[in-house]
């Protein structure tokens, strides 16, 4: 599977897209603040004002959209990282050589044993 072009540029827009939910989680969730103060400060005039209710039954829902969608979109990073590491792990090269590993591991075990001994006979005598 290669990697286009244009999956490289969508790639790179992943943060723009986080930091754009972010700004949109926060001018929903302020405008609901600013709706409930502006309902219950009657100071300014002395007609009771109607609660927008539309308004915030539209507000808050995009609002835990955007917070859910920030959650589970992956970052740049994250992203290149699901991309590449599939590729590098099932290279044969690399298969090759974590199937060596045990081999190699257990060599070295053998021979720090022995140099262990060797060095415990040395300091006997």
């Amino acid at each position: 599977m290669n990697i286009s072009p244009w999956t490289l540029y969508w790639i790179n827009r992943l943060d723009t897209a986080t930091h754009i939910l972010i700004a949109i989680t926060i001018i929903c969730l302020f405008a609901c603040v600013m709706m409930f103060i502006i309902v219950n400060d009657n100071s300014y005039c002395n007609d009771p004002v109607k609660f927008p209710v539309k308004t915030v039954s539209i507000l808050i829902p995009l609002a835990v959209i955007s917070i859910l969608t920030n959650c589970f979109l992956p970052s740049t990073k994250e992203m290149y990282a699901l991309y590449t590491i599939p590729k590098v792990i099932n290279h044969p090269k690399v298969q090759e050589t974590i199937q060596a590993i045990p081999d190699i591991t257990a060599d070295t075990m053998k021979m720090t044993h022995k140099w262990i001994k060797d060095k415990l006979n040395e300091t006997t005598r």
